[in-house]
C-alpha cells in the first residue's frame, strides 16, 4: 500500500491472483457440482483480471480459454460443443499469441503445448490429459518465474501443481 492509501497495481495483481488461485484450489476439493463450477469460474475470472492487469499476454490468453471452458460448463450443451468451443478458441489463442510474437522461442512453444493439452483436457475430460497439460504449464510457469522474477507466474505454478496432483488423484482413484 502506498502512502496515499491506494494499492499499487502490483499489489492488486497479486491479490486478485491469490484469491483466484484460492477459489480454484477450493474447487478442486469439491465433487463435480454447481458450487465447483462457480468456484472455477470465479477463480478463472480473477486470474484473467490479474494477468490482464499485469499485461501478461500468455497468461491472459490462457485464462480466457479457461473462462470460456468453465462458463459453458453451466449449460446443457452437447459434449461436442463443450469440447469444440475451447478447442477452437485455443487454436485462435495460439494464432493470436503467434501474431503478438509470444511464440518466438522454445519457451513460447512449451506454453502453447500446455495450452493445447489443456484444451484437449476440456475436450476429452481425461485426467491424464489434464495431468500432462498441468505439468507442461507448471514447467512453463516455473521458467517464466525464474527468468523474469514474475510473481504472477508463481501463482500459475501453484495452480497447475494443484491441478496436476488432482489429476493424478483421479487417475489413481484417490
Amino acid at each position: 500500500m502506498s502512502l496515499s492509501g491506494k494499492f499499487s497495481r502490483g499489489s492488486v495483481v497479486l491479490l486478485l491472483g491469490v484469491i483466484g488461485l484460492t477459489a480454484f484450489v477450493i474447487g478442486t476439493f469439491y465433487p463435480p457440482s454447481f458450487l465447483q463450477k462457480v468456484l472455477y469460474l470465479v477463480g478463472a475470472l480473477l486470474l484473467t483480471s490479474s494477468a490482464a492487469l499485469d499485461k501478461n499476454i500468455f497468461f491472459t490468453v490462457l485464462e480466457v480459454v479457461v473462462v470460456v471452458g468453465t462458463f459453458i460448463a453451466f449449460f446443457p450443451l452437447s459434449a461436442l460443443i463443450k469440447a469444440g468451443v475451447p478447442a477452437a478458441l485455443t487454436l485462435l489463442a495460439i494464432l493470436y499469441l503467434w501474431h503478438m510474437e509470444e511464440i518466438k522461442n522454445l519457451l513460447g512453444i512449451l506454453g502453447c503445448i500446455g495450452l493445447l493439452l489443456l484444451a484437449a483436457g476440456f475436450a476429452t475430460s481425461e485426467s491424464i490429459v489434464y495431468f500432462f497439460g498441468s505439468l507442461v504449464l507448471s514447467t512453463y510457469s516455473i521458467i517464466v518465474f525464474l527468468k523474469n522474477k514474475d510473481k504472477l507466474a508463481m501463482i500459475f505454478v501453484i495452480l497447475n501443481v494443484f491441478f496436476a496432483l488432482g489429476s493424478l488423484g483421479n487417475i489413481f482413484g484417490y
